[in-house]
């Protein structure tokens, strides 16, 4: 069917939304646009072979003529915005239907009242109303107030309930209770006459606002198009208008002007047109008030003629089908015509067969009422009719706000129990929120078990709670019983879950949080998004994590710096420096992880070299920042440079917290310096465990036992409970009598090797090699590694680092040859190899062997062939410093 050219005749007149020829003069060429030609040209791409089509422009004739063009001429075809009817279906096939189905009437409207509200009832109505409501207030105060005390009072008060009393019942009944049976009985009767004012009103006021209520008389004028003579028809045989009264116009841009004059000046009072063409032309004006006021169901909406027995026929009307269903057909109409609809134009899914009632209610309709309902609004408020539960709840949260501790907690608790307050959920949300910030969440928890029906915002905030409190397993839990119980989550709550999978390593729950995620569309949220690139870089589940990156919407700095943590938290140093690289502009934040990370996976060199880089950039640290390069400074011994990291706190006036004190003093300490270790200490105002955890450490490096000793003194008499790092500190300081400090770092659950080292070594220096192996043994059985020891120099604002038996540097020759020379003069000067510092169960000669080229020695010889005579060296070793 791919071999000749189809000939399709296309109206030269008419709507140019849906048919538009255009002939360029210069170049000899007609072109052919439109809804109806876009429409046959996507029907056309979705056939299964190729079509060749030839439009062939049809301007002497109607659209009948067109379609007998198409059954006496052998034409393929018509296309254009062609109404499908019986009689045509006589001659040609149609395809299916593309648009509205049916012809309307268009009229237009007038409702621009202000007080339109008042129509349904007559101004006489309106006062005799008023009047006889007031009366029977009256009356029932006349018979009631004597006995009743609900009418008694003041006479401004007696004067107000007689009001509200009568106007009550217009809308609900009324609480004063009346005692008198004839009061009962002018109720009664009043409420019968309520009853029929207020349901004639609502049915009088429907029939205002009906658009049927608009009716074409003898009299007007209605007008149609004149390239449509089956609208003719229709509207002389279906409508009953005489011929006098049609009005052809030769445009349908003639519609506006001819119902803006009206029928009285020369116009219509009624525009009879195809559906399709009536909503085309509301869509173009749609400050004007008109509405489709009948619609007949008597032609099936546009489609494509073929001659009988085309296999185009069934072919189009499937594309049409498939058009429609993909949405196509929308995105064509949204193309060429304007609505101020949300729903489709032209769909014949709008139900046009019924009439459509475009007359809806505005504000201006109900403006007098809102004046009258806003001008009340303003009246000043009676301060001594406040709402008691509202004040009691204010109140009640401004308390909780104050509380720092689970006893002051249960005493306001105890109070909104007491005052029947404690299902008021807004008070219950405070609740729970100061729990977890007071550390007391087993309390919220009891708290939670008494609600009856807690809301979303309840469960997100025990919820967050237990997550902060490191209740992981209970948080998940507690999301499943939400689940259990038809909550449905928010990304509030799914923020905070799967935080906890991703602490806990729940890498199975937290997929399933992200399917529930998917199908209540939360994972859309930013937040949401980060969290899930933290659990699944938290668990390793690299692939996953990169597949949320790439479909947020924005992928920020803050999205990479997560990425880039994940990979530091599994020692993918590489990959994080490669995410770092893509970043464009680098916040504090992004330096700081990049830095944290170097640092805790031992690359130091690398880290101080972008912190450098950080400063050169202008970007000025923070707390953390600097906490993270004195790390890797300690670790090096690079003095000069936590000396300078130290002066820069101070230029930019960064607090020295117990968090970066201990990072300060960790720093001096480990480099040597423990006398400007004590300063800091000294200089604090605060000093938290970890403050003296480092000056004890400190002073136990250096030699110094005795102020360890006195340290750890000082932190137990300032109320300070020693941790298992104390307990290193105060073991290393005094290692010859410190059996019973060993077994209880042991038993403290350390995680951390220098506590199993220090207590191996005691044991050696003291010879007893079968529980040093034991302690190695356990050491090895806890799956924990040893970090090797490394000694490191600073030479030339450089960092040079050595193992035992290190034979990497490329001076190696030259340190060696020095080694030997210092051990040779050594020798002479009556020096001997203590062999029995050796922790290990060996010969002499091999302790002795060990010994000459331990790290400490190789840093010491490179010192001495690096640098002036009579220098300084300062080694420092990652274990220990000499």
């Amino acid at each position: 069917m791919s071999g000749r050219k189809y000939r399709f005749l296309v109206p030269g007149k008419g709507f140019p939304e849906f048919v538009f020829v255009h002939y360029d003069q210069e170049r000899n060429v007609t072109t052919f646009d439109g809804f109806s030609i876009d429409v046959f040209h996507a029907a056309i791409a979705r056939l299964p072979y190729d079509v060749s089509v030839e439009f062939i422009t049809f301007v002497n004739g109607s659209y009948n003529d067109m379609v007998m063009q198409v059954y006496l001429q052998g034409y393929d075809g018509a296309v254009g915005d062609i109404t499908i009817t019986p009689n045509r279906s006589q001659y040609v096939d149609f395809s299916m239907p593309y648009t509205d189905l049916g012809v309307a009437v268009v009229a237009k409207l007038d409702v621009q009242d202000p007080w339109f509200f008042l129509r349904p009832l007559r101004h006489e109505l309106w006062i005799i109303s008023a009047c006889l409501f007031v009366l029977t207030g009256f009356v029932v105060w006349l018979i009631e107030h004597r006995t009743n005390s609900q009418f008694q009072g003041s006479p401004a008060q007696q004067m107000g309930t007689i009001l509200w009393f009568a106007a009550s019942t217009l809308v609900y009944a009324h609480r004063e209770k009346l005692e008198h049976n004839l009061s009962k009985f002018v109720v009664g009767v009043w409420l019968f006459v309520v009853l029929i004012l207020t349901s004639s009103y609502t049915a009088n006021l429907s029939s205002l606002l009906t658009v049927q209520q608009i009716q074409l008389s003898k009299h007007d004028y209605v007008g149609y198009w004149s390239g449509n003579t089956h609208v003719q028809g229709v509207t002389k045989s279906n409508l009953n208008f005489a011929d006098n009264r049609l009005k052809p116009y030769q445009s349908p841009f003639d519609y506006y002007d001819a119902l803006s004059q009206g029928s009285k000046n020369g116009g219509v009072s009624a525009i009879v047109d195809e559906i399709p063409y009536i909503k085309l032309f509301l869509a173009k004006y749609t400050h004007i008030k008109y509405s489709i006021i009948e619609s007949l169901m008597i032609t099936n909406g546009f489609g494509f003629a073929f001659p009988k027995g085309s296999p185009l026929v069934h072919e189009i009307s499937a594309a049409i089908v498939q058009l429609r269903e993909e949405g196509k057909l929308s995105e064509l109409e949204k193309k060429w015509f304007t609505s101020g609809s949300s729903e489709p134009m032209l769909s014949p899914d709008s139900a046009a067969g019924t009439p459509h009632a475009t007359n809806t209610l505005s504000i201006d309709s109900f403006y007098g009422l809102f004046l009258v309902a806003g001008t009340q609004s303003q009246l000043p408020p009676n301060s001594n009719h406040r709402n008691p539960k509202t004040q009691y709840r204010k109140q009640t949260i401004q308390v909780l706000q104050k509380c720092r501790n689970t006893n002051q907690i249960a005493s306001v608790h105890g109070n909104i129990v007491k005052n029947s307050q404690e299902q008021d959920h807004f008070i219950v949300f405070e609740l729970l929120r100061v729990c977890s910030k007071c550390d007391a969440i087993e309390y919220a928890l009891k708290i939670f078990e008494q609600i009856q029906e807690p809301t979303i915002y309840l469960y997100t905030a025990l919820i967050d709670g237990l997550v902060l409190s490191g209740s992981y397993d209970h948080g998940i839990n507690m999301y499943l019983q939400m689940i259990e119980s038809f909550v449905y989550p928010d990304n509030f709550v799914i923020n905070s879950v799967l935080k906890a999978c991703g602490l806990e390593l729940d890498l199975k729950m937290g997929k399933q949080i992200h399917a529930q995620g998917l199908k209540l569309g939360l994972c859309s949220n930013r937040q949401v998004m980060l969290k899930l690139i933290e659990l699944y870089g938290k668990c390793g589940e690299f692939d996953d994590m990169k597949r949320v990156f790439d479909e947020m919407p924005e992928r920020d700095v803050v999205a990479m710096t997560v990425m880039m943590s994940s990979y530091f938290e599994h020692e993918l140093v590489e990959r994080a420096c490669g995410i770092f690289d893509l970043v464009k502009v680098k916040d504090t934040v992004c330096w700081t992880a990049m830095i944290d990370g170097l640092v805790r996976n031992g690359e130091m060199s690398k880290a101080l070299e972008y912190f450098r880089q950080m400063q050169r950039e202008g970007v000025r640290a923070n707390e953390l920042t600097v906490v993270c390069v004195l790390s890797g400074c300690a670790q090096l011994g690079a003095l000069e440079l936590g000396k300078w990291v130290h002066s820069y706190m101070e230029k930019y006036d960064i607090e020295v917290n117990h968090f970066v004190g201990s990072a300060l003093i960790n720093m001096y300490s480990r480099c040597g310096s423990i006398e400007e270790a004590g300063e800091v200490f000294e200089r604090m105002e605060e000093r938290e465990v970890s403050t003296y955890n480092s000056m004890i450490v400190g002073f136990a490096l250096n030699g110094k036992s005795t102020q360890a000793l006195e340290m750890f003194q000082r932190m137990i008499n300032d109320g300070k409970r020693p941790t298992n790092i104390t307990f290193v500190g105060v073991l290393n300081a005094c290692s010859h009598g410190g059996e019973q400090v060993a077994n209880i770092l042991l038993n403290h659950d350390c995680s951390d090797t220098g506590s199993y080292v220090l207590v191996s070594n005691f044991y050696s220096s003291s010879g007893r090699w079968k529980e040093a192996l034991l302690v190695r043994a356990k050491l090895k059985e806890s799956g924990i590694q040893k970090e090797p020891g490394c000694s490191s120099i600073e030479v030339g604002n450089e960092i040079h680092e050595f193992l035992l038996g290190d034979i990497r540097h490329p001076q190696k020759k030259a340190i060696y040859r020095k080694l030997e020379e210092m051990d040779q003069k050594l020798r002479l000067e009556g020096y001997y190899p203590q062999v029995d510092v050796v922790s290990q169960d060996l010969k002499d000669q091999e302790k002795e062997k060990a010994l000459a080229i331990h790290s400490e020695r190789l840093a010491i010889c490179y010192g001495l062939i690096s640098t002036e005579p009579r220098s300084t060296l300062r080694i420092v070793k990652n274990l220990r410093v000499l």
